[in-house]
Protein backbone atom coordinates (compact mmCIF):
# COMPACT_ATOMS: atom_id res chain seq x y z
CA UNK A 1 0.00 0.00 0.00
CA UNK A 2 1.65 3.21 -1.21
CA UNK A 3 1.26 6.34 0.77
CA UNK A 4 1.87 9.99 0.08
CA UNK A 5 5.57 9.91 1.12
CA UNK A 6 6.65 6.80 -0.77
CA UNK A 7 8.47 8.71 -3.56
CA UNK A 8 12.21 8.38 -2.84
CA UNK A 9 13.51 10.92 -5.41
CA UNK A 10 15.40 13.99 -4.24
CA UNK A 11 18.63 14.87 -2.46
CA UNK A 12 19.77 13.71 0.93
CA UNK A 13 21.01 16.13 3.55
CA UNK A 14 24.57 14.89 3.01
CA UNK A 15 24.42 15.63 -0.73
CA UNK A 16 23.15 19.15 -0.07
CA UNK A 17 25.92 19.82 2.47
CA UNK A 18 28.61 18.52 0.08
CA UNK A 19 27.25 20.72 -2.71
CA UNK A 20 27.29 23.77 -0.43
CA UNK A 21 30.88 23.03 0.65
CA UNK A 22 32.00 22.72 -2.98
CA UNK A 23 30.26 25.96 -3.96
CA UNK A 24 31.83 27.79 -1.01
CA UNK A 25 35.31 26.46 -1.90
CA UNK A 26 34.97 27.60 -5.50
CA UNK A 27 33.67 31.00 -4.38
CA UNK A 28 36.53 31.37 -1.89
CA UNK A 29 39.03 30.68 -4.66
CA UNK A 30 37.64 33.54 -6.80
CA UNK A 31 37.30 36.19 -4.05
CA UNK A 32 41.00 37.31 -4.09
CA UNK A 33 40.93 37.56 -7.87
CA UNK A 34 37.79 39.70 -7.80
CA UNK A 35 39.22 41.91 -5.02
CA UNK A 36 42.44 42.45 -7.00
CA UNK A 37 40.42 43.31 -10.10
CA UNK A 38 38.37 45.89 -8.20
CA UNK A 39 41.56 47.42 -6.77
CA UNK A 40 43.12 47.57 -10.25
CA UNK A 41 39.99 49.18 -11.70
CA UNK A 42 39.99 51.83 -8.95
CA UNK A 43 43.67 52.65 -9.57
CA UNK A 44 43.06 52.88 -13.31
CA UNK A 45 40.13 55.23 -12.70
CA UNK A 46 42.28 57.49 -10.48
CA UNK A 47 45.03 57.59 -13.12
CA UNK A 48 42.46 58.38 -15.81
CA UNK A 49 41.03 61.26 -13.75
CA UNK A 50 44.53 62.63 -13.09
CA UNK A 51 45.44 62.37 -16.76
CA UNK A 52 42.29 64.08 -18.00
CA UNK A 53 42.72 66.92 -15.48
CA UNK A 54 46.36 67.37 -16.45
CA UNK A 55 45.50 67.21 -20.15
CA UNK A 56 42.81 69.86 -19.64
CA UNK A 57 45.29 72.14 -17.90
CA UNK A 58 47.83 71.48 -20.65
CA UNK A 59 45.39 72.45 -23.38
CA UNK A 60 44.54 75.69 -21.54
CA UNK A 61 48.24 76.54 -21.26
CA UNK A 62 48.85 75.67 -24.92
CA UNK A 63 45.97 77.94 -25.97
CA UNK A 64 47.46 80.79 -23.93
CA UNK A 65 50.86 80.17 -25.52
CA UNK A 66 49.31 80.23 -28.99
CA UNK A 67 47.81 83.64 -28.16
CA UNK A 68 51.23 84.96 -27.17
CA UNK A 69 50.71 84.91 -23.42
CA UNK A 70 53.91 83.81 -21.67
CA UNK A 71 53.02 80.67 -19.75
CA UNK A 72 56.12 78.50 -19.74
CA UNK A 73 59.89 78.53 -19.66
CA UNK A 74 61.96 79.53 -22.66
CA UNK A 75 63.95 76.64 -23.99
CA UNK A 76 66.03 75.49 -26.92
CA UNK A 77 65.41 72.04 -28.29
CA UNK A 78 68.03 70.36 -30.53
CA UNK A 79 66.75 68.61 -33.63
CA UNK A 80 69.08 66.63 -35.84
CA UNK A 81 67.55 65.79 -39.21
CA UNK A 82 68.47 62.32 -40.45
CA UNK A 83 69.46 63.57 -43.90
CA UNK A 84 72.01 66.10 -42.59
CA UNK A 85 75.41 65.28 -41.08
CA UNK A 86 76.14 68.68 -39.49
CA UNK A 87 75.32 69.99 -36.04
CA UNK A 88 71.73 69.82 -34.82
CA UNK A 89 69.31 72.62 -35.55
CA UNK A 90 68.32 74.51 -32.40
CA UNK A 91 64.64 75.35 -32.13
CA UNK A 92 63.58 78.19 -29.82
CA UNK A 93 60.34 77.67 -27.99
CA UNK A 94 58.53 77.33 -24.73
CA UNK A 95 58.12 74.27 -22.51
CA UNK A 96 54.94 73.89 -20.52
CA UNK A 97 54.78 71.47 -17.59
CA UNK A 98 51.57 70.37 -15.91
CA UNK A 99 51.04 68.02 -13.01
CA UNK A 100 52.97 66.97 -9.96
CA UNK A 101 53.38 63.19 -10.12
CA UNK A 102 53.76 62.10 -13.72
CA UNK A 103 54.28 65.45 -15.39
CA UNK A 104 52.99 66.21 -18.83
CA UNK A 105 55.49 68.31 -20.74
CA UNK A 106 55.01 69.90 -24.14
CA UNK A 107 57.43 71.95 -26.25
CA UNK A 108 55.94 74.67 -28.43
CA UNK A 109 58.42 75.94 -31.04
CA UNK A 110 58.72 79.63 -31.94
CA UNK A 111 61.08 79.58 -34.90
CA UNK A 112 63.98 77.61 -36.32
CA UNK A 113 67.52 79.08 -36.00
CA UNK A 114 70.06 77.68 -38.45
Amino acid sequence: MGGFWTDESGLTLLEVVVALVLISLITTAFVPMIAASVKFINRAWERYQYYTEARSQMEIQMAKAAQGVAVGRSAKFPIKPESESGPPVMVDGVTIEVGEEGKLVVFIPNKVNK
